[in-house]
């Protein structure tokens, strides 16, 4: 029995050349195949239907929608304006002709319906002018620079404009608004209350020393209108008074001054607003069917 001897070297290297074969067999990575697709003719696009600049815009909403939603960003909704409201339980409003005049009709009526005393509207007028004239260098000051028919003033002159804007003002038909008011609060030397007819209610010299006047407002009317009220109401709603602002037209907000007691600043008390004013709840000898009312 012949035995055949196997040389190490070679034994090793045969093994180590088929463990080489292995691993490269067995490393390798198999590619799948690709797949062939038939070719497809290209889709004719139809036209759009719809305008570019309208799909444009219309796209651009969408982005927008998108962005806003993804965001967490909501739209604001539009501001709705006040709604009027009815008059408080005990509150009488007294109808006037209007006509321009309706702002001295309502607090001659309120005068009469307080005091008891006989004043007609141009005589509330003319007190109204006369204060405003007196004290034009402090009341030209918080004056909306506009006519009594809301024209704007090209303002060249403060005093010598305002001047003739009081020169317009006291023809009757003119309107008038918060620096009337403000006017007549203080040459009456007592509270006058403004009523809005959206609830708020504001006050023009509110320490005036002699009895309340109440007035109603419309905006959307641009009329005021005298109310009546028992003392027990009218000291409900004056907890609930606001500070009136004094400059502007017959707007419901257009500035104002900071004190109630004075105008621009002054420390003086409104019922010497802008010097010594005589007390105009006094009255004169009648003159004619109407007594005159001091300013």
């Amino acid at each position: 029995m012949v035995v055949e001897r196997v040389q190490p070297a070679a034994w090793k290297q045969s093994n180590r050349t088929k463990l080489r074969e292995e691993q490269r067999v067995s490393l390798r990575t198999r590619q799948a195949p690709v797949q062939q697709f038939p070719d497809v003719a290209p889709t004719q696009i139809d036209e759009p239907t719809t305008p570019t600049g309208q799909e444009d815009t219309a796209m651009d909403d969408a982005e927008k929608g998108k962005r806003m939603h993804s965001e967490g960003v909501r739209e604001s909704p539009a501001k709705k304006r006040p709604r009027p409201q009815p008059l408080p339980e005990g509150v009488t409003k007294i109808n006037n002709p209007g006509g321009g005049d309706c702002l001295f009709h309502s607090v001659s009526q309120s005068l009469q319906f307080v005091d008891n005393k006989n004043c007609n509207h141009r005589q509330v007028r003319a007190a109204a002018v006369a204060h405003l004239r007196r004290h034009a260098s402090k009341y030209s000051h918080f004056w909306d620079l506009r006519h009594p028919d809301e024209s704007l003033v090209k303002i060249k002159d403060l005093q010598a404009d305002f001047l003739e804007y009081l020169a317009l003002l006291e023809k009757v038909g003119s309107w008038a608004g918060n620096l009337e008011l403000a006017a007549l609060a203080s040459t009456l030397d007592r509270p006058i209350y403004v009523l809005h007819e959206t609830g708020q209610i504001y006050g023009f010299n509110q320490e005036g020393s002699h009895k309340n006047l109440w007035i109603w407002y419309s905006r959307s009317q641009g009329h005021y209108e005298s109310l009546q009220m028992t003392n027990e109401i009218a000291l409900t709603l004056r907890a609930k008074a606001l500070i009136a602002k004094r400059t502007g037209g017959r707007q419901e907000h257009r500035g104002g001054g900071k004190s109630t007691s004075s105008l621009g600043g002054l420390t003086q008390k409104s019922s010497s607003l802008g010097g010594n004013t005589r007390k105009s709840t006094s009255f004169e000898k009648p003159v004619g069917k109407f007594p005159l009312l001091v300013v």
